[in-house]
């Protein structure tokens, strides 16, 4: 079980040069390796388009890695979603299980971990529709401020010019939610979200990476609100987590110390 106890974290970015060039034999969409962590609730999930550490005591997967590229960009609407033909029954959730989550005083929404809009036309696109890769996610969280980090994902390819950008992603378990009313599975409801992105300029990586909670209100705050404070020791702290388990010990400390980066301002918040 996640720790939630850890004080919240509001969001994190973080910044590095001349990292060198990881290797992605094993780990293809992970940037130094996937993350680690409880590996006995782990189950390991390889897809065509994502990665993902599913747990089966929460139900959702405690990590989820991809990477965006020109082609997989794609503007795909199919919510067409399915339980995930390599989870257990008992161990995994179905469509069934989220209604009734949607109205009332819930307002959850079923929110992709590795999204459609960033993957949509990629090969074998579906698969982002297992239920292994998404939450039930604050309407004012998956439609607002979560969908456009997102869009900065596109953005990095389509107007910065980056020909990849490695994502990873994850819920937090910081304070107790509201089950889904009709689900015949225990679970256990995100209380917010992890997000680190990277990029590869002529130097070396540029890291960045966000928290952001449930209670978030719409139009309260904007994805550069949440930067500018944590360092990513804090998110693996708050998440349980080794981000970058690969990561040469001779920078890990620039990157899990360092708080501000310049990603932030590659995302259009200098200001």
């Amino acid at each position: 079980m996640l720790n939630r106890s850890i004080a919240w974290a509001v969001s994190l970015i973080v910044t590095i040069c001349a990292v060198a060039s990881p290797s992605h034999a094993e780990d293809a969409h992970c940037l130094f390796r996937c993350p680690t962590g409880d590996a006995e609730s782990n189950i390991r999930l390889e897809r065509t388009l994502y990665t993902a550490g599913y747990n089966v005591q929460t139900k959702f997967s405690d990590w989820v890695a991809y990477v965006v590229a020109k082609e997989t960009l794609g503007d795909n609407k199919d919510r067409r979603f399915a339980a995930d033909p390599d989870i257990a029954s008992d161990d995994g959730l179905e469509p069934t299980d989220f209604e009734g989550a949607f109205g009332n005083n819930l307002k959850y929404e079923i929110g992709h971990q590795a999204p459609l809009n960033s993957l949509g036309d990629g090969k074998n696109w579906k698969e982002l529709n297992y239920l292994s890769n998404v939450t039930p996610q604050k309407e004012s969280v998956n439609s607002g401020v979560w969908r456009a980090l997102e869009s900065w994902e596109e953005k990095l390819i389509r107007v910065k010019g980056f020909t990849e950008v490695y994502v990873i992603t994850g819920p937090l378990y910081l304070q107790a939610m509201k089950q889904m009313p009709h689900a015949d599975e225990d679970h256990i409801v995100p209380s917010g979200y992890w997000k680190v992105l990277a990029v590869e300029e002529v130097e070396g990586f540029v890291f960045g990476a966000f928290i952001i909670p449930q209670s978030h209100k719409a139009g309260t705050k904007k994805i550069c609100d949440y930067g500018r404070v944590s360092s990513i020791d804090e998110i693996e702290l708050a998440s349980g987590l080794d981000i970058f388990s690969g990561l040469p010990s001779s920078d890990e400390a620039d990157v899990e110390e360092v708080k501000g980066g310049e990603l932030l301002g590659i995302i259009g918040c200098d200001g």
